[in-house]
Formats: structure tokens, sequence, C-alpha cells
């Protein structure tokens, strides 16, 4: 059995804006995202999750303001930017680690993330590519 998720895109790297950019429908297995209601699709764009994670993948996002170390999130940055990165966090900040090397991670301590505001959307379920 499967559900329908709205899908948009984000940007893996930065300087993206989280506009409205839906493009359609994914369809994903309803064991996985239930009635789908805490559930939404995100194709990537651009390469700072290389090699895991590539341009046009599909991922599949859980609802959520807040992650564990080690989990794949979604950030809103500056109220605009949407970013996908790996998020560790301590007692003073988060960061978000691109799996590129290229690419340098972003660092909020807890007071810039209500300043700039920095916001968690949701973790990464499921990889979904196609050949």
């Amino acid at each position: 059995m499967f559900h329908f998720l709205s899908c948009g895109i984000v940007k893996a790297g930065y300087d993206y804006l989280a506009e409205e950019n839906w493009i359609g429908t994914v369809d994903v297995e309803t064991s996985l995202v239930g009635d789908g209601s805490n559930f939404f699709c995100l194709k990537i764009k651009g390469d700072s999750m290389s090699p895991l994670i590539i341009e046009d993948d599909i991922v599949v996002i859980k609802k959520q303001d807040d992650f564990e170390t080690g989990d794949i999130v979604v950030a809103i940055v500056n109220g605009n930017e949407a970013t996908i990165k790996k998020g560790r966090k301590n007692e003073n900040s988060i960061l978000l680690q691109p799996f590129n090397p290229n690419y340098e991670p972003l660092i909020f301590t807890y007071d810039e993330m209500k300043t700039i505001p920095v916001t968690i959307v949701g973790i990464v379920r499921q990889l979904k590519r196609e050949f």
C-alpha cells in the first residue's frame, strides 16, 4: 500500500531560498509514513551531501523540530534558506555537517538559532533514487 506525499526541492549546499518549490507527489510505503500527515518529500539539488545523497535524489522527511546527533536534518536558516545536512549537537551548539569535504560545516549556538533564526523542520527517514 502506498501513500502520496507532496514533494518540493531542498539544496544540498548553501544559500538556497526555501520558497514554495512544489514539484509534485511521490508515492511512499504506508508502512513508513502511516497516513502521511507527518511527512513530506524533498528533491535534492546540489552536491554537499555527496556521495551518500546526490542531486535529484528524493528524501522522505519526518516533520519534527528536533533531532538526535547523527540524524540527517532539513534546516531553514535566516527564515528562507533551506539546507540538508548531518546534524550534531552538544550542550552549547549544533553543527550541520555536509558529507562532501569541499563544503564547510555550519555551526550555530542555541542563542544564534533563535536570533538568526535556524529552524529544524525534519529528519530524513528514507532515500529514494531513480536510475
